[in-house]
């Protein structure tokens, strides 16, 4: 399938919003799991062609986003810049091919299908209150309103923090390990790793499966730190403090507590499993990270 072909398939234009690609192709994992689910054969083959078609989408916008990139750079040797182009191209080729292809799919993957997508956020940000706190979802969590689902959970948080006036929260799919016959499960962590790279939440949501993943990133706070003491304290009590081991040092930290069974966590309009509240390292200078956690721990699982 060439890039024509898929933009006809999906019924969009060059000129699609990186926004609604990612919209689109977060719903279409969605729909490829009910499909399954179901057994409807028909059905899934229709999805996996649009799933293929956004990859090719989405390869295409990547790879431009590298050449034109490299284009600006070598324009300011002027007439000389075919000639710097070919000699890098030889050092690259003969020296170090391992470099550049870690590099390239680290731009493909991890950073070239964000970056038009986060400046149009940027502006759109840039008129709205200040964010109060950024949270992520990740793990088996899906809204009941897949088209609203992070406006609906932003709302729910509002209704829980009065004084707030801007929640942040984006929801990644990711399903349990075994049960991904598809391959799309790589692909959401992929997309998981870039959204973490190009920011970081200050308040993450998981299921036991997500956390164990994260815990290899070296990227939570441990709650047995003194800031937390009263919060660590209260899920103490509960018995729903959940420890994971970081893969890295091989030592056992206190990550995150359950609170699953909360009425917080029940007035969130999605389905869930677990619940897990984690914060981001260093982020217990921060008021509102530390009145979201005291408030997963207020109600007894």
């Amino acid at each position: 399938m060439d890039i024509n072909e898929a933009y006809e398939r999906l019924g969009l234009g060059e000129t699609t919003p990186q926004e609604e690609l990612d919209h689109r192709f977060d719903l279409l994992l969605k729909r490829e799991k009910t499909a399954r689910t179901s057994g409807s054969g028909d059905v899934l083959s229709e999805i996996e062609q649009d799933i293929d078609a956004y990859r090719v989408i989405l390869d295409y916008r990547a790879k431009r986003i590298v050449e034109l990139a490299e284009e600006e750079r070598l324009g300011k040797f002027g007439k000389l810049s075919g000639t710097v182009g070919r000699s890098e191209d030889f050092l690259r080729i003969n020296r170090t091919k391992i470099i550049v292809v870690i590099a390239a799919l680290a731009v493909l993957i991890g950073i070239g299908s964000y970056v038009g997508h986060i400046i149009e956020q940027r502006r759109y940000e840039a008129s709205l209150p200040p964010v109060d706190l950024n949270i992520m979802f990740l793990g088996t969590f899906q809204a009941n309103d897949q088209d609203q689902e992070s406006e609906l959970v932003q709302q729910a948080i509002l209704k829980a923090f009065p004084d707030w006036k801007r929640v942040k929260v984006r929801i990644l799919y990711l399903p349990p390990p075994g049960k991904d016959t598809s391959g799309m499960g790589a692909a959401n962590l992929q997309k998981a790793m870039a959204e973490l790279s190009v920011e970081y939440p200050d308040v993450l949501v998981l299921d036991k499966d997500s956390l164990d993943w994260m815990s290899g990133q070296d990227s939570m706070a441990d709650l047995r730190d003194p800031a937390f003491a009263k919060i660590y304290a209260a899920a103490m009590k509960k018995n729903a403090i959940v420890n994971a081991v970081n893969k890295q040092t091989g030592i056992e930290h206190a990550y995150g507590f359950d609170f699953t069974r909360t009425e917080f966590a029940k007035s969130m309009p999605m389905q869930h499993g677990d619940m897990i509240a984690a914060a981001k390292p260093g982020g217990n200078n921060n008021k509102k990270i530390m009145e979201f956690l005291e408030k997963c721990a207020e109600v007894s699982p």
